[in-house]
């Protein structure tokens, strides 16, 4: 016996983070806020940090995380992370959020020098084959009288200001 059951899955999403330079050498906490559109992020638990080239996650602290009303989900979240000098220098960071729990969190020491990061551009699938259809859209030469029904009622309004206007003075 086999059971199926239907419902609505998101997949993972990844952008890359466009981290600013640290002002010293050393360890350096990332802080940013991201929004999300409703239904596609259901957890704060979900969101995650990974680094190129191995897509090792690291540790993420969510610092604030704020509900779409009606609970359609999460609609922005403060995260933070710890990284260094060198690994921001050689590495590439990805945020990736869907329905995969985060396996690390971290708690974060607000006195480091702190740096902001941005979304970037997306993380690209390869061999991504999007169906694509045909649309046909027809338009006649000569309209029917039909298309014109709407010269009946401002002929008739514009009759009666210009008989008004007549009868009044």
């Amino acid at each position: 016996m086999c059971c199926f059951s239907a419902g609505v899955v998101h997949a993972a999403e990844r952008r890359f983070l466009d981290i600013e330079r640290p002002p010293k050498p050393g360890r350096c906490l990332v802080s940013g806020t991201v929004f999300f559109n409703p239904g596609k992020l259901a957890s704060a638990d979900s969101i995650k940090v990974l680094e190129t080239p191995d897509l090792m996650e690291i540790g993420l602290s969510v610092l604030f995380s704020e509900e779409w009303p009606g609970g359609n989900g999460i609609m922005s979240a403060d995260i933070a992370f710890v990284i260094t000098d060198d690994a921001l220098r050689t590495k590439s960071f990805i945020l990736e959020w869907g329905m995969e729990k985060r396996v690390k969190n971290a708690e974060v020491d607000r006195t480091l020098p702190e740096v902001h990061f941005n979304l970037g551009r997306e993380v690209s699938a390869d061999n991504v084959q999007l169906p694509v259809g045909t649309l046909t859209v027809k338009v006649r030469k000569h309209p029917e009288l039909f298309y014109y029904w709407y010269l009946l009622p401002i002929g008739i309004i514009l009759g009666l200001l210009i008989w008004r206007k007549l009868h009044i003075y």
